[in-house]
């Protein structure tokens, strides 16, 4: 059953949220470029002195670009805000991670539908359901088989060392579960794949840079140019479109410019996964992936661009339909794991909903979530 999603409000008071540099006003840009230079120029400043005793301490260089960067930024910020001046317009610049709920109402025009289901399983059964007559949908009983045919003992052996080992702080763990959640999935992926498809796995993936062609979303007077990348993406191309050559350079540059990824037929693929920490509330960080899959839409003109939410141990699948008006968000409930002893059923449920994620082409998926 699709509901709309509850008003922030019903879910607690929230911590005060960190703007960025992108949204300081205009007249305000000088002094802040003016301070930031200065710390510069301060630290080229420690770098000269006692005969440049502290030329090589590295982590003066990482400050230094990281400032150098920062000022970069402010000056193309400046640009784009000078170039609406006087025109109404309110102009912003704001990295996927600074939105929340208010912001991606505002300023991206989004809406976000639930999807209510109990379990993974009811979720992944579903799906395939209102997918099997869908004339887009691809190898679903492949996909029934290949999970199935499974038992992801050596998966789920792998999930509870990670849950034992100790000293592991929340993010490296949970980026240890999804990597294995992933890399299982990718690997079934190329099995299914093979011959058709060419499927690319692309950890920290970017998306949108200020610094060049950031993607713009316009909605009412509001202009927000929305940047930064996401965790991992997953793109499956047909055989005949992938090169030797053309993956030499994405691993060369290990990232992957999405106005390259443009999908040329209906049947491919293109799905970003985010990573959270363990413990976090993957509803939080909806309009995060909104302004993610909103970029790629933009960038690489998709009409509909799939997404996960996860932590490793909780699931959260949506895709975004720009489509439509609005924009629309729909989601599935958070599907829980217990990483510490997983039963095969709920390893199968997930995996299920990987493939079907990571296979079906964004429309199919839209079309048949749209069902439930």
């Amino acid at each position: 059953m699709s509901l709309p999603q509850p008003p922030p409000s019903s879910r607690g008071p929230s911590k005060k949220r960190k703007f960025g540099s992108g949204e300081i006003p205009l007249q305000d840009l000088p002094y802040v470029k003016e301070q930031f230079s200065g710390v510069v120029e301060r630290l080229d400043d420690l770098q000269t002195v006692q005969h440049g005793k502290f030329k090589d301490v590295e982590e003066i260089e990482v400050i230094k670009i990281q400032v150098q960067q920062m000022l970069e930024s402010i000056d193309k910020y400046a640009d784009l805000c000078k170039a609406t001046e006087n025109t109404g317009l309110d102009v912003k610049s704001i990295p996927f991670s600074k939105f929340d709920d208010e912001l991606m109402r505002t300023r991206l025009g989004v809406s976000v539908i639930d999807i209510r289901c109990q379990s993974a399983k009811e979720f992944g059964d579903n799906m395939i359901t209102a997918l099997h007559l869908h004339p887009l949908s691809r190898q679903l009983p492949d996909i029934v088989n290949a999970v199935g045919g499974c038992n992801f003992q050596s998966m789920s052996r792998l999930l509870n060392m990670i849950s034992s080992a100790v000293n592991t702080k929340p993010e490296a763990s949970g980026r240890m579960f999804i990597d294995q959640w992933l890399l299982e999935s990718a690997n079934l992926t190329w099995d299914l794949e093979k011959g058709r498809f060419h499927s690319i796995l692309i950890p920290e993936c970017q998306i949108s840079d200020l610094r060049t062609a950031p993607a713009r979303i316009i909605h009412g007077r509001y202009v927000t140019y929305i940047t930064g990348s996401t965790d991992y993406a997953f793109w499956s191309i047909p055989e005949e479109r992938f090169s030797v050559k053309h993956e030499a350079t994405l691993h060369q540059n290990n990232v992957i410019n999405t106005i390259t990824a443009t999908l040329i037929t209906p049947f491919e693929t293109l799905v970003f996964y985010e990573a959270k920490r363990d413990g976090e509330d993957l509803t939080d960080h909806v309009p995060q992936v909104v302004a993610q899959c909103l970029a790629a839409c933009v960038k690489s003109k998709l009409p509909q661009m799939p997404f996960c939410l996860t932590t490793g141990s909780e699931w959260m699948f949506g895709i975004m339909d720009t489509s439509v008006t609005p924009n629309t968000c729909t989601k599935s409930s958070v599907f829980d794991v217990d990483c510490r002893a997983p039963s095969l059923p709920v390893i199968q449920s997930i995996m299920t909903l990987l493939l079907l994620w990571t296979v079906q082409p964004a429309m199919a998926i839209r079309d048949a979530i749209q069902k439930l």
